[in-house]
């Protein structure tokens, strides 16, 4: 029988020093604030508003629109409409009132006044009453 000496390898990566590991700890932590901060680019506005007169449309979450969005969406999907057993109480949306931004003032419509016709004054094409040139050459 022969002793072999097993000698164990040092790691090597820098990855598992301390000062590594805080700093993974302290990127992830960063990260989930960022994803839980509702103002970040990805989460909600300060203020929500329809857009208005020079602005094209956009996306407003479900959460923003009304206080029991997910009834609501749970009723225009049809879900539990046909449990006969427990019947879904009548629902009462709760809808936000919103809003709309206009980042320019909307110019007034100017419409002439309405164009009513002379019953007198029609055209009359081919009538003989009617003065035609005479062909002179």
């Amino acid at each position: 029988m022969s002793i072999h000496n097993r000698q164990h390898m040092a790691s090597t990566r820098d990855i598992n020093a301390p000062g590594n590991y805080m700093m993974e700890q302290d990127a992830m932590k960063k990260e989930r604030v960022n994803i839980l901060y509702p103002h970040a680019p990805s989460g909600h506005a300060f203020t929500t508003q329809l857009p208005g007169t020079g602005l094209l449309p956009a996306r407003v979450g479900s959460a923003q629109l009304s206080r029991n969005y997910v009834d609501i969406e749970s009723r225009l999907y049809g879900i539990s409409s046909n449990n006969l057993v427990e019947p879904l109480p009548d629902l009462t949306p709760d809808i936000f009132s919103l809003e709309s931004l206009d980042i320019h003032e909307r110019i007034p419509l100017v419409r002439p006044p309405r164009f009513e016709m002379a019953k007198e004054q029609r055209l009359r094409l081919f009538h003989s009453d009617q003065h035609q040139p005479s062909a002179q050459s």
